[in-house]
């Protein structure tokens, strides 16, 4: 599904609304199906890159599996953040920040936080989505 190039925004692919409809469903099938969703809509929007539309309905498709996953595997989350808390603590000041970049919806932020020793005066979880 190429477009032409009074069409193409940042990523080169800026789908019409029937583009869009075909692109969502076919990265919904994918999804469900356990298949790569990038690699779907890369070769949908005739890209060999991932394109900014194709990643904000990946992230879309996701929301809500890390919390599911966190709660499924409640032990496997809780060592994840303890062993993160175990590194980070020492290099944390005290009543220092902490930050995260690409945090989703914040599953692993949240137990790292509950889980350092030391008190911290500003928690910020970024994510594109």
């Amino acid at each position: 599904m190429k477009t032409s190039s009074s069409k193409q925004g940042l990523s080169g692919f800026s789908p019409d609304t029937a583009e869009l409809r075909t692109l969502i469903l076919g990265m919904r099938k994918a999804y469900a199906l356990g298949e790569n969703v990038m690699e779907y809509a890369r070769a949908n929007s005739g890209s060999d890159v991932n394109t900014e539309v194709g990643i904000l309905i990946a992230y879309d498709l996701q929301a809500g599996s890390y919390i599911a996953g966190a709660r499924k595997y409640p032990e496997r989350n809780a060592r994840r953040c303890q062993q993160m808390a175990d590194i980070l603590g020492p290099l944390l000041a005290a009543e220092g920040s902490v930050m995260e970049v690409g945090c989703g919806e914040a599953t692993t932020l949240a137990g790292v936080l509950q889980r350092l020793s030391q008190k911290i005066s500003n928690a910020l979880g970024f994510d594109i989505s």
